[in-house]
């Protein structure tokens, strides 16, 4: 009887150790399916590598990094990325930060692509393919704007050009120094830039002033967004007396756009990895 009982034990021990194995194997929520690696895609000057490619029952996510080699605005509608997957086809989420994803030129960004499954479905699939897209790209330089040069004191309060509808929020008209601040907002269809380094300031005599504002640079703006910049003239006395002149902003090139291009990607094949998912289901 003894020794049954010793001969028992350690059948019992390794017994008990495989049952957390056995499980976590069982459960159908917290089973992983991993996938092959892919090949990064290029396109465009903009490259993406992909990883942390895997599925559950309830959701099959892809990560991804994207990279912008060129010389050009990258814009990527992160919701237009769609998962083909056996039982139908299902559209990526936005996630918490609904704006697009912006990308300067050579710099990166990240995302996860994720499809969370609703009543009745099941994403633990073996097989799936990835759809990138709503990738756009816009050059940095673009047509410029004319408009028409902004009196000051404001003989009215707002101005267009082209695409762009600007108001004056508020002026500062001093012997030294003039300070005008101004809000434009895009209503084109591409990235409008608006450039304040670029316009300078009209004294009566026709002598022009540079905008010397230490913050002017050039700024990107979507369809609808709305940009803030300063004109700031310093001009010494002997030369005129701000107070009591007429002033002009002369916009010169301030103003620009460029069109959005489409950028379209292959679509990407993902099949089960059976040693990664034997690895991460361990």
């Amino acid at each position: 009887m003894r020794r049954l009982t010793e001969l028992a034990l350690p059948f019992l021990a390794l017994t008990l150790l495989a049952l957390p194995a056995i499980a976590k194997e069982q459960d159908p929520e917290k089973h992983e399916n991993w996938f092959n690696e892919a090949d990064p895609l290029e396109e465009s000057d903009i490259t993406i590598k992909l990883h942390g490619v895997h599925a559950q029952m309830q959701f099959v996510q892809v990560k991804a990094k994207f990279k912008n080699e060129g010389d050009q605005y990258v814009f990527i509608r992160k919701e237009a990325t769609a998962f083909a997957l056996p039982e139908g086809n299902h559209m990526a989420h936005e996630g918490k930060e609904k704006k697009p994803i912006l990308i300067a030129p050579g710099k990166s960004a990240s995302h996860t692509w994720k499809i969370k499954a609703g009543d009745g479905d099941n994403f633990h699939v073996e097989s799936f393919t990835l759809v990138p897209g709503g990738f756009q790209v816009a050059s940095t330089e673009g047509d410029s704007f004319e408009a028409e040069d902004f009196q000051l004191p404001a003989a009215k309060n707002s101005f267009e050009a082209g695409d762009f509808n600007c108001k004056l929020d508020g002026v500062s008209q001093e012997t030294k120094e003039t300070k005008a601040v101004f809000t434009c907002t895009w209503k084109g269809d591409g990235v409008g830039f608006v450039d304040p380094s670029m316009l300078s300031v009209r004294i009566p005599n026709g002598d022009l002033y540079a905008n010397v504002d230490r913050k002017a640079k050039k700024l990107m703006v979507e369809p609808g967004g709305k940009v803030k910049f300063n004109a700031v003239a310093k001009i010494p006395r002997k030369t005129v007396d701000m107070q009591f002149v007429k002033l002009f902003v002369v916009w010169n090139e301030t103003f620009s756009s460029a069109p959005f291009k489409a950028v379209k990607f292959d679509k990407i094949d993902f099949e089960l990895d059976a040693q990664k998912t034997a690895e991460a289901n361990d």
